[in-house]
């Protein structure tokens, strides 16, 4: 990706550089310490991201951002500022990322993992980019680990139990874990002995797997911290972008229709793993909130198809939302379909009363009048 680097403390300008330069991905066009001129160097020498700091000489760097955000849509900008006030005006003009000094790498990473789902999500539908990195896992659906060192091959393991310790070292992913935490894990039954032996074999493998991979495998104070900088994880990517400051347009919504194919299960869905629990209800949640995001922009351009199917995938997780239930009834009417529209409601009327003994909302009730005698006004009530 061609990149601009703007700051005016050259020790901070060199510092970024060389951390971007680590990931080889990264092509430094130009690097100023005065903003001149920002607007057309970017367009002459076809600036995909520019880094850039806010308080700068004779200029405020959100007015920098703004400008080459309304001339280039396209255009990928990364505030990295010692300034912790002004991230809510930063996102509102649609900056991809706000970074904290000092800067630290492990922040810095997350950063480019989110430049790297947008950069490949403009190269076509469907797309996520991970040819860069030598190491991917996916914990979607099931656990796996893809090393390019081994021709894109799946890692085998020779136990169950050094699957499943590598699986909770990423669940954990730069934090620490303590020994307990992992042995109560993952041998709940075993004795504490047999346990710490359990253990202590297999990372004593793992770390054999993971000599040629970049990888820190740090034993501190009876705790365990995994990292690996070189490394794809289709969690970690969902999580960076669904948590973002999140605003669907038709500029981005490829980007976020990508994150959303990312999810091809729920996480570690088709693993026995108990300490994975937790997590797993909470990116289910995440996805629910991504389609509704989706589908009320898809109401928004009247692409009702798409609003369609993503609503239909959401109540696939969880039936029994009423907002959900309420907007795929406005998807119905909209589309003319005034039969499918009473068939689902009475279908999710008989639903909540057979699995939870309830009734839905006074307001799905009256949506569902309005719509009944076609009293629903398209224009005013699609936001709602």
């Amino acid at each position: 990706m061609r990149t601009m680097i703007i700051d005016s403390d050259e020790s901070e300008l060199e510092l970024l550089e060389t951390l971007l330069t680590g990931y080889r991905i990264f092509e430094i066009v130009e690097k100023q310490t005065r903003p001149e001129q920002v607007l057309e160097t970017v367009l002459n020498k076809q600036v995909e991201v520019v880094f850039l700091e806010i308080q700068l000489p004779l200029v405020n760097g959100l007015l920098i951002a703004e400008s080459l955000l309304q001339t280039a849509a396209e255009i990928k900008v990364v505030f990295v500022t010692k300034h912790n006030h002004l991230a809510i005006e930063a996102f509102e003009i649609g900056v991809l990322d706000y970074i904290l000094k000092p800067l630290e790498a492990n922040r810095l990473h997350k950063t480019v993992n989110r430049l790297l789902v947008r950069h490949e999500a403009g190269r076509g539908p469907g797309r996520i980019l991970t040819s860069d990195f030598k190491e991917l896992f996916f914990c979607f659906g099931k656990f796996e680990w893809i090393s390019n060192r081994q021709s894109m091959a799946a890692v085998r393991w020779r136990r169950s139990k050094e699957r499943e310790l590598m699986a909770l070292f990423l669940h954990y992913r730069g934090q620490f874990v303590s020994k307990e935490r992992i042995m109560e894990g993952l041998w709940p039954e075993t004795s504490p002995e047999q346990a710490v032996a359990f253990l202590h074999s297999c990372v004593y493998n793992i770390r054999k797997m993971i000599k040629e991979c970049n990888a820190v495998l740090e034993y501190h104070n009876n705790r365990y911290r995994f990292e690996m900088q070189e490394a794809w994880f289709d969690a970690e990517v969902f999580e960076q972008m669904v948590e973002s400051s999140m605003r669907i347009n038709s500029a981005n919504v490829n980007v976020y229709e990508n994150i959303a194919d990312l999810y091809r299960g729920d996480y570690l869905e088709q693993e026995e793993f108990e300490w994975a629990r937790e997590k797993r209800e909470n990116m289910k949640k995440q996805y629910i909130f991504l389609l509704k995001k989706l589908a009320e922009f898809y109401l928004s351009e009247n692409r009702l198809q798409e609003a369609e199917r993503c609503l239909r995938k959401a109540l696939q997780k969880n039936p029994y939302l009423d907002d959900m239930n309420e907007l795929l009834l406005k998807v119905y009417t909209l589309q003319g379909d005034r039969y499918a529209m009473i068939r689902h409601f009475n279908e999710f009327i008989t639903l909540l009363n057979e699995d939870l003994g309830i009734a839905p909302k006074e307001s799905t009730f009256q949506l569902y009048q309005q719509l009944s005698f076609g009293i629903f006004n398209e224009v005013e009530k699609i936001g709602e």
